[in-house]
């Protein structure tokens, strides 16, 4: 939505004594951080009515007929058909190990279903999936990304003359009306290749901050209060039920006594505090997501961010000597460094403000 407003703002020709279209912007984001603060019946009314219009552009008649042309003799899924693969897989995506808050989210599926709520469980999955990141080299040879719910976003399959049973992935972008090699992040650091599968199960959704790490962030905020009361339920019918018992898990769900609505806020929360992106599953396997970074630094007065992977001892060198490894996060393709000293600077959170660093 600022996007548009600011782009809209942009092109209109100012007469000189107007302020500057960027005082304009200001002011809108000023609203929106107002609004989405504000716990008013008001407010929440305008945030559900903005968020159920911030949905996908459907296709103009030229965007579906140049789809249907370009692409005859390759492997094609549409925009439709990624939303569903894609929900169906983050349905699937329980969080229930560890010593944390779970997520257990078929559990969750059947809570809302027997209030009566299913289609709100299921708006929660589909702008997580319409949020997902993929990227792609553009006519500039520079690595973009784009998100789902900008625009109708297709993935091409051309099978590759090299390997056979192979495919090149590409990004085909609706409104430009043209494809882009699709890239997929290595987790090694911020570099990236080109994306060849065998299908499209090889795509995996990877959390670029890990799930677990969002719960334990959220639950020591208390800010998940009521996903924690369903937690415990689920814990404790594992517990006495050590088979599936549809029985015991329909027995545990009538007796949750939770706030629906404000459970979905919760879920609001996580859904907002994480970046998903498309990554290729042999990637995906080897990144470890709690400690693809030990943390991020920023140095001061510039804008370098590094992401220090740890630390390593080089050809039995003695403890005194130890390497720190580490990559510069705005380096395109950055190789791994070494540094006798610990970086100075600034630890920084993963944020969104940095994705196109990672």
């Amino acid at each position: 939505m600022i996007d548009l407003v600011r782009h809209s703002v942009y092109v209109y020709k100012w007469p000189k004594k107007q302020k500057s279209y960027s005082t304009y912007c200001n002011k809108f984001i000023d609203f929106l951080e107002k609004l989405l603060n504000s716990t008013s019946k008001k407010s929440t009314g305008i945030k559900k009515d903005i968020t159920s219009k911030c949905t996908t552009p459907a296709l103009t008649g030229t965007e579906e007929h140049w789809l249907k042309e370009a692409f005859q003799g390759y492997k094609v899924y549409s925009h439709e058909q990624l939303m569903k693969k894609f929900t169906a897989r983050l349905r699937s995506q329980d969080r229930i190990s560890g010593n944390k808050v779970w997520l257990p989210l078929r559990y969750i599926s059947k809570l809302y279903k027997k209030n009566g709520k299913a289609k709100e469980f299921s708006d929660w999955l589909n702008n997580m999936a319409e949020e997902i990141f993929v990227h792609y080299e553009d006519d500039k040879n520079e690595i973009k990304s784009v998100q789902f719910k900008t625009q109708q976003v297709y993935l091409v399959f051309k099978e590759n003359s090299k390997c056979k049973g192979t495919y090149d992935v590409y990004v085909a972008l609706s409104r430009e009306n043209k494809k882009y090699k699709a890239y997929t992040p290595t987790g090694e650091g911020n570099t990236k290749v080109a994306m060849t599968v065998t299908d499209i199960s090889d795509i995996a959704i990877d959390h670029v901050k890990p799930i677990d790490k969002t719960l334990r962030d959220l639950n020591n905020a208390g800010k998940i209060e009521n996903l924690k009361k369903v937690s415990d339920a689920y814990q404790e019918m594992i517990k006495k039920s050590q088979n599936s018992d549809s029985n015991a898990e329909n027995a545990s769900l009538d007796g949750l006594n939770v706030d629906i609505d404000a459970l979905t806020n919760e879920l609001n929360l996580i859904r907002e505090d994480g970046v998903l992106r498309l990554m290729h599953t042999k990637y995906n396997g080897k990144k470890s997501n709690s400690s693809t970074y030990k943390k991020i630094i920023k140095i001061k007065n510039k804008n370098t961010y590094y992401g220090i992977l740890g630390k390593v001892i080089i050809d039995g060198e003695d403890e005194e000597k130890k390497r720190y490894l580490y990559y510069n996060l705005k380096e395109q393709n950055a190789p791994m460094r070494v540094a006798l000293k610990e970086l100075n600077g600034t630890e920084v959170q993963i944020t969104k403000a940095i994705i196109d660093y990672i």
